[in-house]
């Protein structure tokens, strides 16, 4: 929650430091960037950060904001890391942002509305419920970054139900996909490791890039190419 001010070499990133960097709080930082200088993004280290002369000499400022702390935040779930760490709290004085990150990252609906839920019900098909938690429990929470994509899906889960309410075509493609999905993973959790349907599997991707094509939301987007990245290593470890 604060910044590091340096003397530079140079405006480029990465530029040389010709001197003791000096550190801002956030709430300082950000309103730098709201009122005097212009954000600038590094793509190599997912920072932002802004540059200004002074006296003659080059000086940039590297900091944190929602943007950057939204990508550790993730790699916190993906990774299951148990929690995070910030110095300090009150650093961001009153600006709700950082907050607004940490509560869009890590706080649950009271009770979320499930996705696959309104699926079953809309198809008249709840029992299909039943082998999906248990490939979810059984299979998927012990696979590599499996648990984080579980949490991640149940905190995502209001937006990605918006998503199918906005689009029903894309609703009817997922009601039709849940018996196939169901039925591949009844057959798995039975040990029947040929039962990885090809075509089931193809159909799901491809629903999960329609999923990609029809959000402007960039959570969302990645949650939908990690989805589809366990889909892959699923099924490349029963090929």
């Amino acid at each position: 929650y604060y910044a590091i001010r340096w003397p530079t070499d140079g405006y480029d990133p990465h530029a040389a430091a010709t001197g003791r960097g000096r550190a801002l709080f956030y709430d300082t930082a950000a309103s730098e960037v709201e009122t005097r200088y212009e954000r600038r993004w590094d793509e190599e280290s997912q920072t932002p950060f802004y540059v200004y002369e002074e006296g003659g000499s080059p000086y940039q400022t590297w900091y944190d904001d929602a943007e950057s702390l939204g990508y550790k935040y993730d790699l916190v779930l993906e990774r299951d890391i148990q929690g995070i760490g910030i110095w300090a709290l009150g650093y961001d004085g009153t600006r709700p942002e950082l907050w607004e990150a940490i509560e869009t990252h890590f706080t649950l609906e009271e009770n979320p509305p499930c996705p696959a839920e309104t699926t079953a019900r809309i198809a008249h098909r709840p029992d299909l419920l039943l082998p999906l938690r248990a490939f979810r429990d059984e299979r998927l929470a012990r696979m590599p970054g499996g648990n984080a994509w579980i949490g991640e899906y149940y905190r995502l889960a209001p937006r990605i139900e918006r998503l199918l309410a906005d689009h029903p075509a894309l609703r009817w493609e997922a009601v039709g996909l849940l018996p196939d999905v169901a039925a591949m993973a009844r057959s798995l959790l039975a040990g029947k490791g040929d039962a990885f349907d090809l075509f089931a599997f193809h159909r799901a991707t491809r629903f999960l890039d329609d999923l990609i094509g029809a959000t402007t939301d960039p959570e969302l987007q990645r949650f939908f190419r990690k989805a589809g990245r366990l889909l892959r290593d699923f099924r490349a470890s029963h090929d």
